[in-house]
């Protein structure tokens, strides 16, 4: 097909009404995959990882919160049993933990991986607005970004604040960081072989559907170029037959 050709199909398509609107909507929709996936399929995918997370840490704290000793309703640097180190390392091997924490009432850090972190006070307010009410408070938290307490993590993390409740009254708090390094990774392949394979479709579909409508404009033309041309002939054949009919008047 010439480049005059080409222009001369693309252009009928343009004023065609049906064809142009076939491929207006065509083109939206190839757009629109994308960008569903971006905006919607993503963040689910991110939603879900960080939920599945949130549940693994909720069943973590219940079993851990069983091994506390506690006195007079109230945790303390002593709740934590010296035997705990031993367990907590093997559940951070584990259960990949970066970080877990424990909190009195007030917020005090009874208990941390990181003992630099014992006896620091949590101010913010998820946690005397969210987790002391009872709630579990999860955020997901990327590589060399900070976390809620303002910590830049060096891995992608799961910070999950469960709370540890008495006869509904708040005692204290469980934080612990899942590092989903490994898993995100996995996320991250998934995510690109599956918006991969939605551009792939929406690009071959968008492909097919200019083929058809190209195919559909030069069948036009060439409907209207026989149409012209069939036109052009009886046209040609009425003026020969005025000009016999003015002939025989003159005979």
């Amino acid at each position: 097909m010439s480049e005059s050709t080409r222009l001369a199909t693309a252009e009928k398509i343009v004023k065609t009404p049906m064809l142009r609107n076939v491929f207006i909507v065509s083109l939206v929709v190839a757009i629109a995959i994308p960008i569903f996936s971006a905006f919607w399929i993503i963040p689910a995918f991110t939603q879900q990882l960080t939920a599945s997370t949130e549940d693994q840490a909720v069943r973590t704290a219940n079993h851990l919160v069983s091994m506390l000793i506690v006195k007079d309703g109230d945790l303390k640097k002593k709740t934590v049993p010296a035997s705990w180190l031993d367990k907590i390392e093997m559940l951070k091997r584990d259960l990949q933990l970066e970080k877990l924490k424990i909190f009195s009432k007030s917020g005090e850090t009874i208990f941390s991986t990181d003992a630099k972190d014992i006896g620091k006070i949590n101010r913010k307010d998820y946690f005397h607005n969210r987790v002391a009410e009872g709630n579990v408070f999860t955020k997901f938290v990327r590589r060399d970004s900070r976390s809620s307490e303002g910590r830049i993590v060096t891995s992608d993390v799961v910070e999950t604040y469960v709370p540890i409740m008495r006869n509904s009254t708040f005692m204290g708090a469980f934080e612990i960081y899942y590092d989903i390094t490994d898993s995100k990774k996995k996320f991250d392949r998934l995510l690109i072989e599956t918006y991969s394979l939605l551009f792939g479709i929406a690009a071959i579909l968008l492909l097919a559907v200019i083929v058809i409508l190209f195919k559909a404009s030069r069948n036009i033309i060439e409907r209207d170029q026989a149409s012209n041309a069939l036109k052009r002939a009886h046209d040609n054949l009425e003026k020969r037959v005025e000009e016999l009919t003015r002939t025989n008047e003159n005979l």
